[in-house]
């Protein structure tokens, strides 16, 4: 077997085609295609086995081994797992609310200056998206990053036993997918399950002392702690911000060194430079020399529509578009506004989704955040855009706003 796989399309001669079912389709309805595109192997859950085998038999002469399990996701995380378990080789995973993807493209620089780094391809951060990255390790794979996208209780677990994280991230804690947490305070206790996972002696556990619940955090952590931030007291920290309308620079100060380093990094906003120090915390973790790491962080490049700016006609645009919640729209805002404070600005905002009994709370709070800035223009789209409207029009600024449903 070459490669496991769970979209047809993508089957070449000797893969293992793993039948997943899911909201939308189920893999069972596609064996027959695998195997006439050179499957040789086929994994199904025991119910569909018997029709499975009539369908393998009509599709070729070659011979194709049929698997039967009681349940095919189970089946993919087991087959992650084990191929994960036989790399000795530093893995990080990265959690949090907010900036999970840029840490990730972070980090991956910053290791790459070292080392041959496995990193999560786009944001493939799930159960499924998860073992799909793990089973892309290979022998000349020196270190993996692995992002972790959760919005349940004991997810970050299920993750962490696929992984087998030896550094952890957790960038931040915000107002993410209430609707399932309910509240923060589950949210946070969501992501802590990470710290739960990391080796106890050579493990490092990466965490944002300035998120409110950096204390609790830490204090959970088993193993050592790099704190990264804007405050005094964090590990990894950053002064004297400077944007030149393409990067951000900085003095990076790292621990155990007197002085600082200058960093000129491809970012904006003060959200981003946090997730730089985590980058940066990550490769302090890992032994990384001060020139490396800015060497690694002067490399990034934003993902699409993650705080990706773009010149066209003599604008500027801002785009922040991937997904939304409250503090990373409000995070949107301030980098707009401190893209040019004299020109004006422009704010096409959309629905945040997954936020629970408080939603329309939310979409005025974001209202009101606007108009603080004094956006010249909110324009609300979607069903909580009244919402947005009336928060931007309590404040009586000179925000002008409009409704587009």
């Amino acid at each position: 077997m070459l490669r496991v796989q769970t979209d047809s399309r993508e089957i070449q001669s000797g893969d293992l085609f793993l039948a997943l079912k899911g909201e939308k389709f189920d893999g069972h309805e596609f064996v027959k295609t695998a195997c006439k595109l050179g499957a040789r192997g086929v994994v199904v859950e025991e119910a569909q086995a018997r029709e499975i085998l009539t369908q393998v038999r009509q599709a070729g002469s070659v011979p194709v081994m049929v698997v039967a399990v009681n349940n095919t996701l189970r089946a993919y995380q087991d087959l992650a797992k084990f191929h994960r378990l036989r790399f000795s080789i530093p893995v990080v995973a990265i959690t949090g609310s907010n900036g999970k993807t840029t840490t990730k493209e972070m980090v991956s620089q910053v290791l790459a200056t070292r080392w041959c780094v496995h990193k999560t391809q786009g944001n493939f951060n799930n159960a499924i998206g998860v073992p799909r990255t793990l089973l892309g390790l290979r022998s000349g794979h020196q270190a993996a990053v692995i992002e972790m996208g959760v919005d349940q209780v004991g997810q970050t677990s299920q993750l962490c036993d696929i992984t087998r994280p030896t550094a952890g991230v957790i960038t931040n804690v915000g107002p993410d997918h209430l609707e399932f947490y309910g509240t923060m305070a589950r949210s946070a206790r969501s992501k802590a399950e990470l710290l739960d996972w990391l080796p106890r002696t050579d493990g490092s556990a990466i965490l944002n002392a300035d998120d409110r619940y950096f204390e609790m955090f830490s204090r959970k952590a088993k193993c050592p702690v790099i704190s990264f931030g804007m405050s005094g007291q964090a590990d990894v920290r950053a002064a004297d911000l400077e944007w030149n309308g393409r990067r951000t620079e900085f003095r990076l100060f790292l621990p155990h060194r007197k002085l600082a380093k200058r960093a000129n990094v491809r970012i904006m906003g003060p959200h981003n430079i946090a997730n730089a120090l985590a980058g940066a915390s990550v490769g302090c973790a890992m032994g990384l020399s001060g020139d490396d790491i800015v060497s690694g962080l002067q490399k990034f490049r934003p993902a699409p529509m993650r705080s990706e700016i773009r010149r066209w006609g003599g604008v500027l645009y801002l785009y922040d578009c991937y997904n939304a919640n409250p503090a990373s729209v409000k995070a949107a805002l301030e980098s707009l506004v401190g893209l040019n404070a004299a020109r004006r600005t422009i704010a096409v905002l959309g629905d945040m989704l997954e936020l629970g009994p408080k939603e329309a709370q939310f979409h005025q709070e974001i209202g009101r955040d606007a108009a603080k800035h004094h956006v010249t223009h909110l324009i609300a789209c979607g069903a909580f855009g009244p919402n947005m409207a009336d928060g931007a029009r309590q404040v009586h600024g000179p925000t002008q706003v409009s409704v587009v449903r």
